[in-house]
Parts: C-alpha cells; sequence; structure tokens
C-alpha cells in the first residue's frame, strides 16, 4: 500500500517508478501463500511482467528527462514517442490490451485473496498515472484500445471451464471500461473502478468461503449452511455483466452517456464485449441453480431453515443495485 500511495503522490518519473517498484517487491511474497506449485509459477511469470513493465517505464522517464530537462510529470500531450514508451510500461503492468496476455494465465495459479489484489489494487497506480499523463492523439487509441479490451475480455472468456481464468479475462474486460471511463469522464471512471472493487471482493469472498475453482468443483460449495451463498454469487455475476437494474449496469451505462457523442464504433466494442460475458456469466449461474436445487430437493428441510437468509440476501443486492444506479446516474448527470 506504501508503494502505491508513493506513486500517486509523487511528482516525478522516478518517484512514480520507485514506488511501483517497492509495490512489486511488497506483493511478491503475498501472492506466494502457501508456497503451492502453482502460486510459485505464478508468482514468476509476474515478476519477470512486472519487471519488463517497470525498464520501460523508467527507460521512457529517463527520455522524458532528456527532451524535457527534468523528471517532474507535465500533465497534457508530452508528444512524439515519449508518450508512447511511458504508457506501454504502464499499459504492460496494467494488462490492459494488447499486452493483456499474462493475466489469466498469472490469475489461474493465484490465491482468492491474491486474485483481488491483482484485479484491483494492483491496477490502481497505472490508472492514475494514464488518467493524468494522456492527451490528444494517445488518449483517443488508449480509449480504442479500452473498448477492445472489452471485446477480447468477453470472447476469452468463452468456454472456459476454470473460474479464475474465467474472470481474469473479465478483469481484461474492466480494465478497458475503466480507462475508457476515466479518459471520457474521470468522475464515471472514478465511481466504476469503485464499484468494480466491491463486486470483485464480494463475488471473490464467496468463492474463496465455498472454495470453489472450477467447474467440476460446483457441487462441493452447495451445503446447507451455503444456501444464502447463491444469491451473492448470482448477483455479483450479473452486477459484474451489466445486467439492468444492477449496480454494474449502473457502472456501464454511466461511462455509456459520456461517450455518446463521439466514439461509436467503440461503444460496439464495450457492448458487445458485455453481452458475451452476460451470456456466460448466465450459463455459469444455470449451472449453480441446477446443483443449487438438486441439493434442497435431497434436503428439503434445508430450504426452510434458510429462506429468511436468502430472501433477506437477495433484496439487500437488489436494493443496493438500484441505488447505485441512481447515485451514479445522478453524480454523472
Amino acid at each position: 500500500m506504501g508503494g502505491s500511495l508513493l506513486s500517486i503522490s509523487s511528482s516525478d518519473w522516478v518517484g512514480v517508478w520507485f514506488g511501483l517498484e517497492v509495490n512489486l517487491f511488497a506483493v511478491v511474497p503475498f501472492f506466494s501463500g502457501m508456497g503451492l506449485s502453482s502460486e510459485m509459477e505464478s508468482v514468476i511469470k509476474y515478476y519477470i511482467v512486472q519487471s519488463i513493465g517497470s525498464m520501460i517505464f523508467l527507460f521512457g522517464g529517463i527520455l522524458m528527462c532528456f527532451e524535457c530537462g527534468s523528471f517532474f510529470i507535465t500533465t497534457g500531450d508530452l508528444g512524439g514517442m515519449l508518450n508512447w514508451v511511458l504508457a506501454s510500461g504502464l499499459i504492460l503492468k496494467m494488462g490492459l490490451v494488447p499486452f493483456h496476455f499474462w493475466i489469466p494465465s498469472v490469475m489461474s495459479g493465484l490465491s482468492w485473496v491474491g486474485c483481488v489484489v491483482l484485479s484491483v489494487w494492483q491496477k490502481l497506480v497505472p490508472l492514475v498515472v494514464l488518467g493524468s499523463i494522456l492527451s490528444g492523439v494517445l488518449a483517443g487509441t488508449i480509449v480504442v484500445l479500452g473498448g477492445l479490451g472489452s471485446l477480447i475480455g468477453g470472447v476469452g472468456g468463452f468456454l472456459q471451464t476454470q473460474l479464475r481464468v474465467l474472470l481474469g479475462y473479465s478483469s481484461i474486460g474492466h480494465s478497458g471500461w475503466v480507462i475508457v471511463g476515466i479518459l471520457c469522464s474521470p468522475v464515471s471512471g472514478v465511481c466504476y473502478f469503485l464499484l468494480y472493487s466491491v463486486l470483485v471482493v464480494l463475488l471473490f469472498f464467496c468463492l474463496s468461503y465455498m472454495d470453489l475453482y472450477s467447474f467440476s468443483s460446483l457441487g462441493k460449495g452447495f451445503g446447507v449452511p451455503s444456501v444464502g451463498m447463491l444469491s451473492c454469487l448470482a448477483l455479483s455475476l450479473v452486477s459484474l455483466a451489466g445486467m439492468p437494474p444492477t449496480i454494474g449496469f449502473a457502472m456501464k451505462w454511466s461511462v455509456f452517456i459520456t461517450m455518446l457523442p463521439e466514439f461509436y464504433l467503440v461503444l460496439l466494442f464495450l457492448v458487445l464485449g458485455s453481452l458475451v460475458s452476460l451470456y456466460y456469466y448466465l450459463c455459469v449461474i444455470f449451472s449453480w441453480c441446477v446443483i443449487f436445487f438438486s441439493v434442497l430437493w435431497s434436503n428439503s428441510g434445508a430450504l426452510y431453515s434458510s429462506a429468511n437468509w436468502q430472501v433477506l440476501t437477495m433484496l439487500v443486492f437488489s436494493l443496493a443495485g438500484l441505488g447505485g444506479f441512481f447515485l451514479v446516474s445522478g453524480l454523472c448527470a
């Protein structure tokens, strides 16, 4: 956390780079977790990718110093290839298209807590820095890449059997929405990222609690104590997909309305990616429902003992989704 705060508050490229490195060395032992072979493999992949991204970013900062005579960050159109070098390092570290290839592979070996950190906290600094320096032609290019990210994230998750890989592609898609929102309307982008973070934490907590990692293990998580978890899982997934009237729809609608005057092709990519994601999320929910009602049929008493919890959970999250919709709409109006 300290490294991220240092990068965000720094006024020069060296400070941003140093904060990114502190954050990297802090998170690598955390990702190692129990020391399993799959976790160590993911840690090595993550370290290599982040190191390359840091070298590219530092190289861009040095070139910027030669060009401007100072390491201090200047907002606006910095011009030429220097912008591209700096942005490329940050895009690689963030996992945005076209440097998204490592996200599903790394996430497939991490614990659910590690997946939360990778999907949320590790994207914070690159998003803030990109949002503060991009403008002009490069900003428009990044918006197009964000739209492609949504489409690739949706198509890439199709027919996946591992939940962490599927949610890794989902993270790629949502990164596209976030960067588009930040560049088109900072308020919409920040709201999107905050609400997305809440949904990810909720979803990954449920999956960790039920020890679910693949579709083949779906049945074992639905014991009698976990009846109410189905509501949380289903609503979290449809919110991430952007189905109205959930909070996820509010997130995407706030970005959508800021792009209506222009970027129609990018909007098409964003919507198509969300529709594909919605399809396979609904397939997952349908599979869970089949298993869930099979368990209830064999344990009919569980339905009555947990009905209040289930109904209350659905009511709370439905109201939260509607409330989030009106809140975000009011902020972005």
